[in-house]
């Protein structure tokens, strides 16, 4: 009985001073997750490092070690503003072989020390870990030559419909915000982000940026992102859920593509972004969402090209955008409202075959070069040029179909206005309007007028009438013919450009050629650049076009014909109070079959002196 009472009084005593016999285990280190400055004072700004300066530092040489990229991982740790080696986060990732954890990154710089060999491989091959660069398909959690693999919410979340069709799969959330990638980065084709990828303010510098032929499946960020490098590629892209995000990025690489690329659901988001590569490629893309924006952004390249794009979702805007070079929306289709409203286009500009068949909105808009709208559709309830300037060579509506109610009203053409072979299902409002030129000849296709038409108080040089059956009523009462425009710059315009955004010897040039005349034989940026003898910077550009016209008017001297109204059919009354011609002026073979009322005609007439032939020629089967 007494040694059993030992022993258990042993036991007992050894339990109670275990804690205390134990011996100490060392304390785990901290995570290296987040960089740590060392350093002093910046020597440039005589003040501590900043965690911005650091991104924008080249390459160092790698601040984080693989396994210590490693525990952040596991522990689904940011890493901060570190410089990474690309070849060891990968590793890093493969070696825990957890592909739902998330790839969290901010600041600092990805460098991959294998540079991307994308000469010696072409984009429709299969890459290897040798082709180099920053490789996004090794984060992968499925490889696989068809999607049979794939759960039927997992095919539908990635937006697969063939079970054949090859995939690669990354199951991980991406933020990689504010990091400076600073090499290549590319995926292989059939890849699929199923979770939300963010890529906000981060810079890529490397020569390539390749998303080509990726499917985005959840939301998508890259915003206030900037594309530095020579070549930007989300072609054969599909955006297919949620919202797209872009807005404020700016594109400065030699060329962006996004042709042939699908955008789904909710909203594309495009607002404020800056392309200024010298080609910008949307053609043959889908924008589907119910919202897409291009408000206020910037295309400066040499080429805008949205040829055969179409945008099918409630609401497409440009409004304020600013386009230069060549910019192409052929065949493309606009199935909701469109909004161009304030939009510059400093370029020539191309809508053939374009339908829009929402309403449409190119209120305020400016033009410049050459305009075409040939051939155009326009079938929503009402389409708006109100106030829009073309300052061009041209402007040319020849053969485009009006469904909806159309809004010329104060629009503003310094040289022809073309409308030949065009049909008209609804009102047609030009009062107010002026162009150098109007030609409505419509000899080749005759036109058919089935709205009211309404000129008054237009102010048009030469016009010309030809083959038009009007079949409602027709008003040019207070119109001038024989009139020529020009316009000037406005003291106000250049009083509100900005303090230093130019110099003083451009500031006085842009006073001196105040309420100067301009004729419209170049461009009016043509115009100031011969004036004051260098380009201004584009944003003024777009302050002076948009603020700084001034238009005035006067007789043209020697004028053959201020109009040519010839073989057209008035089936209603046509309205000629008060019109004026202040050049000669011919009426042939119009028919005008109302004789329920009287045609109403209080032409005002003045001869130019000189004058060598008579002011009105009317043919006897004109019935004015």
């Amino acid at each position: 009985m007494k040694k059993t009472a030992v022993v258990l009084a042993f036991v007992w005593t050894a339990l109670m001073l275990h804690p205390y016999m134990a011996v100490a285990e060392p304390a785990p280190q901290p995570l290296a997750c987040d960089y740590r400055e060392t350093r002093g004072i910046n020597p440039k700004t005589k003040k501590p490092y900043t965690p911005h300066e650091r991104h924008q530092e080249p390459f160092d040489g790698g601040s984080i070690t693989k396994a210590e990229v490693k525990a952040c991982l596991k522990a689904k740790k940011t890493i901060k503003n570190h410089h990474i080696v690309f070849e060891d986060y990968r590793d890093a990732c493969q070696e825990l072989g957890d592909y739902d954890i998330p790839l969290l990154i901010e600041g600092g710089v990805m460098h991959a020390k294998t540079p991307y060999d994308d000469a010696s491989t072409p984009w429709y091959e299969d890459k290897t870990d040798d082709t180099g660069g920053i490789r996004l398909d090794v984060f992968r959690y499925l490889r696989s030559n068809d999607a049979s693999d794939l759960s039927e919410d997992e095919r539908r979340q990635c937006g697969i419909d063939n079970q054949e069709a090859p995939i690669i799969v990354i199951r991980a959330p991406i933020q990689w915000q504010g990091v400076r990638i600073d090499s290549s980065i590319w995926t292989s084709s059939a890849f699929t982000f199923s979770k939300r990828v963010g890529f906000s303010r981060t810079t890529f510098s490397g020569r390539s940026t390749n998303f080509r032929d990726t499917t985005f499946s959840g939301e998508t960020d890259f915003s206030r992102t900037n594309f530095s490098g020579e070549i930007t590629d989300f072609s054969h892209t599909n955006f297919s859920e949620r919202s797209t995000d872009f807005s404020h990025t700016n594109f400065s690489g030699r060329s962006t593509d996004f042709s042939r690329s699908n955008f789904s659901r909710r909203s594309t988001d495009f607002n404020n972004a800056n392309f200024s590569g010298e080609i910008t490629d949307f053609s043959h893309t889908n924008f589907s969402g119910e919202i897409t924006d291009f408000s206020r952004t910037n295309f400066s390249g040499e080429s805008t090209n949205f040829n055969s794009t179409i945008f099918s979702g409630k609401t497409t805007d440009f409004n304020n955008a600013n386009f230069s070079g060549r910019i192409y929306f052929i065949r493309s289709i606009f199935s909701g409202d469109t909004d161009f409203s304030s939009t510059i286009f400093s370029g020539i500009t191309y809508f053939v075959h374009t339908i829009f068949s929402g309403d449409t909105d190119f209120s305020r808009t400016t033009f410049s070069i050459s305009t075409d709208f040939s051939r155009a559709t326009f079938s929503g309830r009402s389409t708006d040029f109100n106030r829009a300037t073309f300052s061009g060579r041209s402007t040319d509506f020849s053969h485009a179909k009006f469904e909806a109610n159309i809004n010329f009203r104060n629009t503003r053409v310094t040289e022809t206005l073309i409308f030949d072979s065009s049909s008209w299902e609804k009102r047609l409002d030009l009062r107010g309007m002026s162009a150098k030129r109007f030609r409505w000849d419509s000899t080749q296709n005759p036109s058919l007028v089935q709205g009211v038409v309404d000129m008054r108080e237009a102010w048009i040089g030469l016009a010309t009438f030809k083959e038009i059956l009007f079949q409602n009523l027709v008003d040019f009462s207070r119109t001038k013919y024989g009139v020529s425009s020009f316009f000037g710059i406005t003291g106000t315009s250049v009083e509100r450009l900005p303090s230093g955004a130019v110099s003083r010897d451009v500031r006085d040039k842009l006073t001196d050629i105040v309420k100067q005349k301009f004729t419209g034989k170049d461009t009016l940026l043509d115009h100031l650049h011969k004036t004051i003898g260098e380009k201004l910077p584009d944003q003024y550009q777009s302050l002076i076009l948009k603020q700084a016209v001034s238009w005035r008017w006067e007789p043209i001297k020697d004028a053959p014909t201020a109009l040519r109204f010839e073989n057209n059919t008035l089936e209603k009354e046509a309205d000629l109070l008060h019109v004026t011609f202040q050049a000669p002026v011919h009426l042939i073979n119009n028919r005008f079959c109302n004789h329920s009322r009287s045609h109403r005609c209080g032409v005002c007439l003045w001869r130019p002196i000189g004058a060598a032939m008579p002011l009105l020629q009317s043919d006897p089967a004109s019935c004015l």
